[in-house]
């Protein structure tokens, strides 16, 4: 049987992504695991600021008293994609759910 401990989702804040997150919650739920969601802006304050509220908005209010959840938001110059991957192997992640799409926000 699979036992998974923590699922990461990376979020561009695309319908792509946003469906990522249900599928995250629906994991970290069944599996009582925890769940990861992580974004990566621009060296840009603003951005920086207000990401992290807007991951936590993707968690509906109901559920966040009952699930383990992490908010990461990484600033970075370059690839997304390559933070995620290493972000996931040494976060120790069960499962990486891909929820980005090539026309993110950055």
């Amino acid at each position: 049987m699979i036992h998974i401990k923590k699922v990461m989702v990376p979020v561009d804040f695309s319908e792509a992504s946003k469906k990522g997150v249900n599928y995250g919650l629906s994991l970290a739920l069944e599996f009582e695991a925890r769940l990861v969601l992580a974004n990566i802006v621009r060296y840009d304050s603003l951005a920086y600021l207000t990401a992290k509220a807007h991951l936590l908005d993707l968690i509906p209010a109901e559920l966040r008293e009952r699930l383990d959840f992490e908010l990461i938001v990484k600033r970075a110059a370059r690839s997304r994609f390559a933070w995620y991957n290493r972000g996931a192997r040494d976060s120790h992640c069960d499962c990486a759910r891909p929820g980005i799409t090539a026309a993110g926000n950055l």
